[in-house]
């Protein structure tokens, strides 16, 4: 056998033991990324909400030391049509301290329908209480209507 068949049988038989390789390389490295590409589509849906950051202030200097005072702030969803209006989220700040009380309110992106309105609203009670002694002067309207994602809200005696 001359050296050209030598070499053309050893390059065969060496290409027979790394095809076999390549193609398992290629099916673990084509799972691989379609296992990251399910995940990435898993989380972006886990995050699928909307933030709205603010604050609320009080005319005056009036701080908060009793530590059994909460602010409650609500994203309100209003129905003008139906008259119905009903809480979608909501957020608790135990202790606030002292004004002006900033709050951040992450809502599902599920719950927002363009075609209705939203309005964030506050009050101020010690807990227990059933009966706000502070509360929004007014609502501030967001999200929709051409309305972002801040509300600044003042607060009066109830």
């Amino acid at each position: 056998m001359d050296r050209t068949m030598e070499t053309k049988i050893r390059f065969h038989a060496a290409c027979g033991a790394i095809l076999p390789l390549l193609c398992c390389m290629a099916i673990l490295l084509s799972s691989c990324s379609s296992v990251q590409e399910n995940a990435t589509h898993a989380a972006d849906a886990a995050y699928d909400y909307g933030v709205i950051t603010g604050s609320i202030t009080y005319p005056g200097t009036y701080s908060f030391s009793d530590a059994a005072m909460v602010v409650d702030i609500a994203l309100i969803q209003h129905d003008f049509v139906t008259g119905a209006t009903r809480e979608i989220s909501h957020q608790r700040i135990r202790n606030p301290q002292r004004f002006p009380v900033n709050f951040t309110i992450r809502y599902s992106l599920k719950d927002i329908l363009p075609y209705l309105k939203y309005s964030i609203e506050a009050e101020v009670s010690k807990a227990g209480d059933t009966i706000p002694y502070l509360k929004s002067v007014e609502p501030v309207w967001v999200l929709t209507g051409g309305n972002g994602n801040r509300a600044d809200l003042k607060l009066a005696v109830r």
